[in-house]
């Protein structure tokens, strides 16, 4: 028992408070092999094994509907709404079917949704594939969720940070909203404005991400331009 807890990293106090004896653990273990094993047989068979991952084939034609719908709506001058099935895993060998699958999905909403309106969507979706399939069992997870932000262009920081970045580069700087998630909400949902500014670069997200150097350069000039000005500092 002392090198079971060793290797599970717990006292032996915790082993024995969920297992009073080595019988009752050994019960336990052999439980789990049985059921492990009980499951791997019906898994291979086809009149027996669920296959998941077509479960969610409903799913996944609704999401590309969706994203259809939210395409023909007004879009904003950086993006447009959207949704996509970002992640599907599922089954542990090619001989049984996968009775669990995970699909992961990516909901960017605008400026002026809610992300609870976007999970609604997402119920709904699954609510009829449960309908549709008596085998479909679904639950939906949110693992972050946030509304869109908005800074109003007569915020003092914008003002800031539009006369240090011409100042520096002899021209205006666009200003736009962007699309994805970024550490700004967080500001914003304290009430602390938030403008996001940055270098010129590309391929965000992939192994050939890169930076323009000189533009590292400026920014670090802008924003230290900025910050004194904002501060009231010379």
């Amino acid at each position: 028992m002392a090198e079971i807890a060793r290797r599970a990293g717990v006292v032996r106090a915790t082993v024995y408070m969920h297992f009073p004896t080595r019988e009752s653990l050994l019960d336990a273990v052999m439980k789990d092999a049985t059921t492990q094993v009980a499951d791997a047989i019906r898994e291979a068979e086809p009149d027996r094994g669920v296959d998941a991952i077509a479960l969610l084939a409903p799913v996944l034609a609704e999401i590309s509907a969706l994203d259809a719908q939210l395409a023909a709506r007004p879009r904003a001058a950086y993006g447009r709404a959207s949704v996509h099935a970002s992640t599907i895993a599922g089954g542990t060998q090619f001989p049984a079917y996968p009775r669990i699958a995970t699909l992961g999905i990516e909901r960017c909403t605008l400026a002026d949704e809610r992300w609870r309106d976007g999970e609604a969507e997402l119920e709904a979706i699954l609510a009829r594939a449960r309908a549709a399939d008596p085998r479909f069992d679904a639950t939906l997870r949110t693992v972050i969720g946030r509304d869109g932000v908005k800074l109003a262009e007569d915020e003092p920081i914008v003002r800031e940070l539009a006369a240090a970045a011409s100042g520096r580069l002899g021209r205006d700087v666009p200003r736009r909203g962007e699309m994805g998630w970024m550490d700004s909400g967080i500001f914003a949902e304290a009430g602390i404005p938030c403008i996001i500014f940055g270098p010129t670069g590309g391929q965000e997200h992939s192994a050939e991400e890169w930076v323009d150097l000189a533009s590292v350069e400026a920014c670090a000039d802008i924003l230290e331009a900025t910050a004194r000005s904002f501060c009231g500092g010379e």
